[in-house]
């Protein structure tokens, strides 16, 4: 008697399903966030933790003190490299350790206080004492400027068709940047009862968000509605009582 073998069996099925027409889905992949912290009152370099079960349940999980005074951190989504800047800084950051390399000073440029990274392109920065986004070139870190929004910042974050950037503003304002376009349009962020210095896009392409404040204290995740400027709490940081937050990305 024939006995097929578990590869060809599973191989036939798989086959059998695609003449079927079956349109089942793969799993989504699962995506952790990653923070920077606002530093406390013995340690004012700024902490990297990574950031379990964001969409349901967010714990903490303190990867050190960076040794720099960091304000935001971005991951390429493509490439998953990771950069991280200070006010006039920009660095690579290793997500296991925690640990940077600085890959140079940002000059002419000051006050930066958000980052974001396009797919394999561009980073986007954006800060506190200038109302304009500009591009940064990680190689050479040239910089341009796209677009003057006339507010400063809190965080960006780039949609997930890579169309537009979203960012939040000091004054709890969701701001939408159409690239094509170079335009900046504005909606007030609802039910937000602190500012929002960390935005990204998760992998199931809902806007998430982590309230914080400029020193220390509970960062708590929540997501947002970008047409509407809703905010709905998931819940506090467990674990990062002592961090704070002051920038936040996804590994998606």
């Amino acid at each position: 008697m024939r006995h097929d073998s578990p590869k060809l069996s599973t191989f036939i099925a798989l086959i059998a399903l695609i003449i079927s027409g079956c349109t089942c889905k793969l799993p989504r992949r699962s995506s952790v966030m990653y923070c920077t912290g606002t530093g406390t009152d013995t340690d004012q370099s700024r902490h990297i933790y990574r950031v379990e079960q964001y969409e349901t349940s967010p714990s903490a999980i303190d990867l050190g003190a960076s040794g720099e005074r960091l304000t935001d951190i971005a991951i390429d989504p493509c490439t998953a490299r990771a950069y991280a800047i200070t006010i006039d800084k920009l660095f690579s950051v290793d997500l296991v350790t925690g640990k940077l390399n600085l890959l140079g000073t940002l000059n002419g440029l000051t006050g930066l206080n958000s980052l974001e990274v396009a797919c394999a392109g561009p980073l986007y920065a954006w800060g506190i004492s200038d109302t304009r986004i500009f591009t940064i070139d990680p190689s050479t870190l040239s910089t341009q400027s796209v677009v003057d929004t006339g507010l400063h910042v809190g965080d960006l974050a780039l949609s997930p068709d890579g169309a537009a950037l979203f960012g939040t503003t000091l004054d709890n304002q969701l701001v939408r940047v159409d690239l094509a376009s170079k335009t900046a349009t504005s909606v007030a962020l609802q039910n937000a009862p602190d500012r929002i210095p960390g935005l990204d896009f998760g992998s199931d392409g809902q806007l998430y968000g982590v309230l914080g404040n400029d020193f220390k204290g509970s960062a708590t995740v929540c997501r947002i509605d970008p047409k509407t400027g809703t905010v709905a709490s998931i819940g506090p940081i467990a674990n990062a009582q002592h961090l704070g937050n002051g920038g936040m990305t996804i590994l998606r």
